[in-house]
């Protein structure tokens, strides 16, 4: 069993509040990828047709808007946007999207994506009756190798049953549907289930066995309804998110985060707590501490599979162990007054002279991992960097390194080299490893994830990521970072060395 289908609300709400974090972030790469995660859960798991492909086509949106180039989301993106279509019977439509994953397969080394976007164009131009082109993307999903014709993403077999389906060559088509809805049923995954039915339904009915497609059909409804029932009515899954470590003095924020899973429209009443006397709210009014409600929201409309997210900012006073016990108070679709307790964990308060480090935030990602991973090898804390005052604190040396590099990157082009402002300060991933001597794997990571890093670079808000036309004799475009200027505090920190090099 599909671990979704034990909690499938709560996937949902992981995945939805990945994307509304990296939003704010910044860090429209990470927020792709949770876009897709959320497709796959939507489209896939839950036969949430519509969601799929609004979260799906926030990843092209991203893409379009900020210039990314990633073109393997892309084919992800359009090619499941096409079989989501499918499975509503919107032929044009999802023949539109895989052409779209065609052109965007070309620019991405991906050996599964060829497979998926010819199967993709198989199936469809079957349905539309375009036999030559039918018959033009059957063979090259042939001609590929076996593990890319049978990966679970390509769906090649379902290709095979509605080509040959086409051709009048019952016996086989049929074979080869029973073992895909097979398949896909002991893996539980919906999506699939429902498309190769509504398939095998047409084909069925070509052969004239009107009442066994008529069957099929009946699995496909039933399989409908029940995502119906599931996400009729209003539930809500909620988690607090706070640093797991603060000093006394030390102001902080509190992040709830309410997600919605579900069709329904509700209303937030209040949120209720037990605030410790040892903690002060710094940025609302007192009256709301008085009712034990620091977040100061209600009457807030909860929509459909949104996030809704409330923040405060506390100050600790006293030393101690301490746990918020949360709870979220909504009206439902139906009127009906309910409770949600969201996941929140203890708060660690040390003496102000025992020093804090970075606020470790306990946040989950897409399927409940951290956002951060810390590697065995770089698990060393670096030495605070002091800036104006303030301490910049690091999770390894490699990002210091990195971050003051960049700085000092910024203030010799706008300084020294008299780059204007906004294309001052890019350096390539190379560059940075070579000419801040760190490890090369620190910004590149490895098997295709980031290095440790550039993560906390990015996830920092630090630095921002643009891609670049490749240089003579390279193609493709060039990834390059720059420190975030436009930030008031690390304009600060640019300006300030920007004054020393004046006065050198």
């Amino acid at each position: 069993m599909h671990p979704l289908f034990g909690e499938p609300q709560k996937g949902i709400a992981e995945s939805l509040r990945s994307i509304a974090l990296f939003e704010e972030l910044g860090d429209f790469r990470f927020q792709m990828e949770a876009c897709w995660a959320a497709g796959l859960v939507f489209e896939q798991m839950l036969l949430l047709n519509n969601e799929a492909l609004g979260v799906l086509g926030k990843i092209i949106e991203i893409d379009e808007k900020m210039k990314m180039g990633d073109y393997n989301r892309l084919v992800y993106a359009y090619s499941f946007s096409a079989s989501t279509r499918e499975q509503m019977g919107d032929w044009d439509g999802a023949l539109s999207c895989s052409l779209k994953a065609l052109e965007a397969s070309k620019k991405t080394d991906n050996f599964i994506a060829p497979g998926i976007v010819y199967a993709n164009l198989c199936r469809e131009y079957v349905r539309l009756g375009d036999w030559k082109r039918a018959e033009e993307y059957f063979e090259k999903l042939m001609k590929l190798p076996p593990e890319v014709q049978k990966n679970i993403l390509t769906k090649g077999e379902l290709a095979k049953a509605v080509f040959l389906a086409g051709k009048g060559r019952w016996a086989e088509s049929n074979q080869f549907f029973k073992d895909h809805i097979e398949s896909v049923k002991l893996d539980q995954v919906r999506g699939d289930e429902v498309r190769g039915r509504l398939f095998y339904a047409w084909a069925l009915e070509r052969e004239g066995r009107v009442k066994e497609a008529k069957e099929q059909l009946e699995g496909v409804q039933k399989l409908y309804r029940h995502t119906e029932e599931m996400f009729a009515h209003v539930s809500l899954q909620a988690s607090l998110m706070v640093p797991k470590k603060v000093g006394v003095g030390q102001i902080f924020e509190a992040r709830l985060c309410i997600v919605n899973v579900s069709r329904g429209h509700g209303l937030l009443v209040r949120v209720e707590n037990d605030l410790h006397s040892e903690f002060r709210v710094r940025n609302l009014p007192q009256e709301h501490t008085d009712k034990n409600e620091f977040f100061g929201e209600e009457g807030r409309k909860l929509e459909p599979f949104q996030v809704t997210t409330l923040k405060v900012k506390l100050e600790a006073t006293k030393t101690g162990v301490f746990n918020f016990n949360l709870q979220v108070v909504y009206r439902d679709d139906l009127g009906r007054i309910r409770i949600c307790k969201p996941d929140q964990y203890d708060i660690n308060v040390v003496p102000e002279s025992v020093g804090v480090g970075r606020q470790d935030l306990i946040v989950t990602g897409i399927a409940g991992k951290p956002l951060v991973k810390t590697s065995e090898s770089e698990k060393t804390e670096a030495e605070p960097t002091t800036i104006l005052g303030a301490k910049f604190e690091f999770a390894s040396e490699h990002s210091k390194v990195a971050f003051e590099y960049l700085v000092s990157a910024f203030a010799e082009d706008y300084m020294r080299r008299r780059i204007a402002q906004e294309k001052a300060g890019w350096r390539t991933l190379m560059r940075i490893v070579n000419d801040g001597k760190i490890s090369r794997s620190s910004m590149y990571g490895y098997g295709g994830h980031r290095g440790r890093a550039l993560i906390e670079l990015e996830n920092r808000g630090l630095v921002e990521a643009r891609f670049f036309p490749g240089e003579r004799g390279r193609g493709g475009k060039i990834l390059k970072l720059r420190v975030a200027y436009e930030k008031e505090i690390i304009r600060r920190i640019v300006d300030n060395q920007i004054m020393i090099r004046k006065n050198q």
